[in-house]
């Protein structure tokens, strides 16, 4: 939240009640009152939004250099930053580092399936061009 827009939203929020103090501009007055609250809503809101997509990446971050550890070298929570993988992993030092080269790009883990799905799709449409329609 930048300090000029929160000034801006303080600032129409006085001035909304201070007009809506005075009978002939309070109707004008509550409007520019309300104006600013939602104004300094939205950038409170927009601010959060930013911080957290900030910290993801962070986290993002501490877990990709945290990850060889935890998956391959099997440190402690200690020694990775308190990171940890709730599960048994392969007892074959080999096999957690192919765990851990898959997981480099999440997209990778389906391609397997998604290149099984697509021979199925052709090996149908082949065969419903091959099927003689009988009418």
């Amino acid at each position: 939240n930048t300090p000029g827009a929160t000034n801006k939203a303080v600032a129409e929020f006085t001035i909304g009640l201070i007009l809506s103090l005075l009978p002939f501009t309070r109707g004008v007055g509550l409007l520019i009152a309300i104006s600013g609250l939602c104004f300094g809503y939205r950038n409170f809101m927009k601010t959060c939004y930013a911080r957290a997509l900030v910290l993801d990446e962070i986290d993002k971050m501490i877990c990709m250099d945290a990850k060889y550890d935890v998956l391959v070298e099997e440190e402690s929570k200690e020694q990775t930053h308190g990171i940890s993988v709730p599960i048994n992993l392969p007892e074959d030092r080999a096999m957690r580092e192919i765990l851990n080269k898959s997981l480099e790009d999440p997209k990778s883990l389906w391609d397997y399936d998604r290149a099984e799905d697509e021979e199925k799709d052709d090996e149908d449409e082949e065969g419903l061009m091959a099927t003689p329609i009988n009418s």
